[in-house]
């Protein structure tokens, strides 16, 4: 099932968790930026992946995004996908935990853990997938369409 209400509403999580990471960068709140950014990363992902069918409950999405790009789609938006996917895989479920709880081995707090070079590139990142996703769920889902269901309700 492709939901169009699942997808704008993971769009809209990656455009905030992105907007406040961002308002973190300004306060030099390192390990909230990375965090915010893993959390931007992962809905944007989500966006694509309800364009396609369910989204799992899962931080760990890589799978799912290779599968879509495999799949029979346009090839600019497979290489779009497949142009995310380390990104994604890279701020999966380890790096939510560690941005969480941090290194319990070696009980270094998530605070400890980031600086503002991992803050920027976190920024970057979620930039990066989110306009990705913005574009695949343009394709599926153009404004104009939107436009006008809303203007039928």
């Amino acid at each position: 099932m492709i939901s169009r209400e699942d997808s704008a509403y993971r769009l809209l999580l990656a455009r905030q968790y992105l907007d406040e990471a961002e308002q973190d960068l300004e306060l030099r709140r390192w390990r909230s930026v990375v965090e915010g950014a893993q959390l931007a990363i992962e809905n944007a992902a989500k966006t694509i992946v309800a364009c396609f069918g369910p989204v799992p409950r899962s931080h760990d999405l890589a799978d799912r995004l290779q599968a879509i790009a495999d799949a029979d789609i346009p090839e600019a938006m497979a290489e779009q996908v497949t142009d995310i996917l380390p990104t994604v895989l890279a701020y999966g479920s380890a790096l939510h935990i560690r941005a969480s709880y941090g290194d319990e081995q070696t009980y270094r707090s998530p605070w400890e853990l980031f600086g503002e070079g991992e803050a920027r590139s976190g920024i970057a990142a979620a930039r990066h997938c989110l306009t990705t996703a913005e574009s695949v769920h343009a394709h599926f889902f153009p404004a104009t369409e939107d436009k006008e269901s809303s203007d039928q309700t």
